[in-house]
């Protein structure tokens, strides 16, 4: 075998491993079923699939109930940083705030002075709003 076809040869096993490489983490980590999922999806399929479905309800539910550009607490996400930056997200325009109009809580119970309930998704789900505005 000349130099040249050994260069040759050396050059495709060595592309054919990084290749392997490369496609390996898509296979093992089932990201290749997430990536289909989310390419036949909606925008709000999309979401949905990003936040979880729970979470993604509840952030909706908040939207169509609190007016534009309020201010707002959540209340529930605490132990979850990730998801609380993705409410925090999905809720703006609204604003959040050390002193809300609305408390947005999610999987507790909160009774907080001064502040009645406004909207219910559910038992563990609600949205109180501060008395007089």
């Amino acid at each position: 075998m000349d130099k040249k076809k050994f260069v040759r040869a050396l050059f495709i096993i060595w592309l054919f491993i990084w290749v392997l490489f490369l496609i390996r983490p898509y296979f093992k980590n089932h990201l290749l079923r997430d990536y289909s999922i989310l390419l036949a999806s909606s925008l709000e399929g999309k979401k949905a699939f990003i936040a979880g479905e729970e979470l993604h309800a509840f952030i909706k539910f908040c939207n169509q109930s609190i007016t534009p550009q309020s201010s707002y607490k959540i209340i529930g996400l605490e132990n979850d940083p990730l998801s609380y930056r993705r409410a925090v997200y999905y809720l703006y325009p609204n604003i959040e705030s050390p002193n809300p109009l609305f408390l947005l809580v999610y999987k507790t119970d909160v009774h907080k002075e001064h502040y009645l309930i406004f909207k219910t998704l559910d038992s563990g789900k609600y949205i109180l709003m501060r008395e007089g505005k």
